[in-house]
C-alpha cells in the first residue's frame, strides 16, 4: 500500500508545482487527498526519435503529470515504442520496442534502477519468478529467456515467427505468433520445449486466459490483400484447453472493416472480452454465440489506441492516437459506458500500469 500512496502523493505535488507556473488557479483550494489507485500511462512516442514518456494520473483528484520520467532521470529520455509492462518485486518493466531493451523501474521516484540491453526488439514479457522470465521479440522468431534478479539474458527458445503476448497455466506458456504467423504454441516451461503448435487463423494478435480456462485471441485477417501468409476476415477464436490440448472451440466473425486498429482484453472477472476499433469500444461476453457489430458505446471523432481495465475498479481506460503525431488523449469510462474524466497524455499512449 506504501507504494501507491507514494506515487499520489508525487502527482499531487507535482500538480501543485504546475499550477503555481501557470498561475491560472485558485491556489486557496484545498489539495486533494492521495489516491490509492494511481495510475501510469507509457507513451510510445514517434518510432524512432526516443520521444516515449510516462504520463502519471490520479483518479480521485483528476490530475495528469506528463513526462515524470525524464526529471528523475537527470534528462535521460525514457526511449522508443514501450510496448508492454509488468510490476514484480516492486519494480515497473516497461518493454520499449524500439530501443531493444527493457527497463525496471522504481514506482515511487520513476528512476530507472536496472536494464536489460541487446535485445532484438522486446514486444511483451512475462516473470515466473526471480529467477525466470521470457521475452517475446517483434522482428525475430525467438522468444529471449532471462533472470530478473541478475536481469541477464539466460537462454532462447527458436519458434517459427515472432511472438506476442504470453499466457502462463501451470507448467506451460502459451503465445500467439502474430507477425506473418497462424498459431499458437504452448511451451513447458520446466524444459522450455515446444510441446504443441495450433493453427488458429492468420495473425493472431493477442492472446488471453477467461475464468474457465480458456484462451481466447484476436486474429487481424492479413491486414491487406497480397500478405504473403494471406488474407481473410478478421476474427476472434476461442481455443479450449481441456486434458492439456489445445483445440479451436468457436470462431467469431467480424466485419471486414475491422482489420485495421484492432485490440481485445479480458476483464478481471475473465467473462467479458472488450475489443476497440476505430472510435468504438465493444464488449462480447465469453458464452455469447455471436460477436456484435453494435459498439457498447462510442467516442466520436478519436482513433483509439490502446485499452485496458483498472482491476481495483473495473473502469476502462481508453486512449485516443488522434494522428500519431500531436499529444493523444485518454478517456475514462465505467465498465457500463459511462465517462468518469479524459485527460492529456504524450504521443500515442498506449500501455497502462494500475
Amino acid at each position: 500500500m506504501k507504494k501507491f500512496f507514494s506515487f499520489a502523493t508525487r502527482l499531487v505535488a507535482f500538480a501543485a508545482i504546475a499550477i503555481a507556473v501557470v498561475g491560472c488557479k485558485d491556489n486557496s483550494a484545498p489539495i486533494p487527498e492521495p489516491s490509492l489507485n494511481s495510475i501510469l500511462v507509457f507513451n510510445e512516442g514517434n518510432f524512432g526519435s526516443s520521444t516515449a514518456e510516462i504520463t502519471g494520473y490520479n483518479p480521485d483528484a483528476k490530475v495528469a503529470v506528463n513526462n515524470v520520467f525524464a526529471p528523475a532521470n537527470n534528462g535521460a529520455p525514457l526511449g522508443d515504442s514501450p510496448t508492454h509492462s509488468v510490476v514484480y518485486n516492486d519494480r515497473v518493466y516497461i518493454t520499449l520496442s524500439g530501443s531493444g531493451k527493457i527497463y525496471a523501474i522504481n514506482p515511487d521516484t520513476y528512476v530507472l534502477e536496472d536494464k536489460i540491453t541487446e535485445l532484438s526488439s522486446p514486444r511483451y514479457i512475462e516473470i515466473l519468478s526471480d529467477t525466470k522470465g521470457y521475452i517475446t521479440n517483434l522482428n525475430e522468431g525467438t522468444i529471449n529467456i532471462f533472470n530478473p534478479s541478475t536481469s541477464t539474458l539466460t537462454g532462447t527458445i527458436s519458434v517459427e515467427s515472432p511472438a506476442e503476448q504470453m499466457v502462463v497455466d501451470g507448467n506451460y506458456l502459451y503465445t500467439n505468433l502474430w507477425s506473418y504467423g497462424k498459431n499458437i504454441v504452448k511451451i513447458d516451461t520446466r524444459t522450455d520445449k515446444v510441446v504443441q503448435t495450433l493453427e488458429v487463423g492468420i495473425q493472431p494478435k493477442c492472446l488471453l486466459k477467461d475464468k474457465n480456462g480458456n484462451l481466447w485471441t484476436l486474429c487481424d485477417g492479413g491486414g491487406w490483400d497480397g500478405n504473403p501468409i494471406g488474407f481473410e476476415a478478421p476474427s476472434i477464436v476461442k481455443v479450449t484447453n481441456f486434458e492439456g490440448t489445445m483445440v479451436v472451440g468457436k470462431r467469431y466473425s467480424l466485419p471486414s472493416n475491422f482489420a485495421y486498429g484492432l485490440k481485445m482484453i479480458i476483464n478481471r472477472n475473465g467473462d467479458k472480452l472488450y475489443v476497440i476499433c476505430g472510435s468504438g469500444v465493444y464488449a462480447m461476453s465469453i458464452d455469447a454465440e455471436e460477436f456484435s457489430s453494435t459498439p457498447m458505446f462510442e467516442i466520436a471523432g478519436t482513433n483509439l489506441y490502446g485499452i485496458a481495465e483498472n482491476p481495483y475498479t473495473e473502469e476502462l481506460y481508453i486512449s485516443d492516437a488522434v494522428d500519431y503525431v500531436q499529444r493523444g488523449t485518454v478517456y475514462r469510462y465505467s465498465n457500463v459506458g459511462v465517462k468518469k474524466d479524459s485527460f492529456q497524455a504524450g504521443i500515442c499512449p498506449a500501455v497502462f500500469v494500475f
